[in-house]
């Protein structure tokens, strides 16, 4: 199986050599290779693939995301935030503003809330922040944070205000207000927000609500 994947592996760093120069194509190889289970691989490969941000900005940030994804995907949580750092600080607005998120998100990982509520508070007061795309995540990262600090009044505050701004729906806000609902001690709640969802995710959640 190991010497299966590591000949698929190897096509596909062959296929991506071999393909012209064309962004998307060369993208789409990368995420194979990382799927096939080699990111520092792929991490290489991306290196020595990224167009410079001053010859290319759109390709650029295309390879950057791709970057990000994978650090990420891998839990480099660490490698990730040193990336972010290093981003220059006039990258296009709605580009930093995923990156915020990706670094708000290796912050939580670690277990670092409240500095990932400090990066999310400074996106979260910019004016029109509320138009950005990654509005609603920050503000679903800020309930984590607060569940991850044990506060769970807080973390409830921060689901009321929530619903009420928004009509949420999907699985991961589901998930993430039944665990609100649990932690602050109302788990027939929690049960009854799950009850129409299927998969082993909500299984485990209602179980561990009951």
């Amino acid at each position: 199986m190991i010497k299966i994947r590591l000949l698929a592996i190897l096509g596909l760093v062959f296929a991506i050599a071999a393909i012209p120069a064309i962004a998307d194509e060369r993208l789409d190889t990368l995420k194979r290779i990382s799927a096939a289970g080699a990111p520092n691989l792929t991490l290489r490969m991306l290196d020595q693939a990224q167009p410079s941000i001053d010859e290319a900005l759109y390709d650029w940030i295309l390879w950057e995301q791709e970057r990000l994804a994978i650090l990420a995907q891998w839990g480099l949580w660490d490698r990730l935030l040193v990336r972010i750092e290093g981003l220059p600080v006039d990258i296009p607005k709605q580009f930093a503003q995923q990156a915020a998120t990706y670094e708000a998100r290796a912050y939580l990982e670690l277990g670092q809330n409240r500095t990932a509520r400090e990066v999310l508070r400074r996106q979260l007061w910019q004016v029109g922040a509320v138009e950005s795309a990654e509005y609603q995540t920050w503000r679903q990262q800020i309930i984590e944070s607060y569940l991850s600090d044990r506060r769970f009044e807080d973390a409830r505050i921060a689901m009321l205000r929530f619903e009420q701004d928004f009509d949420a729906g999907g699985l991961d806000w589901l998930l993430l207000r039944a665990r609100v609902l649990i932690e602050s001690g109302r788990p027939a709640e929690a049960v009854r927000v799950l009850e129409k969802e299927e998969g082993w995710r909500a299984g485990a959640s209602r179980l561990y609500a009951r």
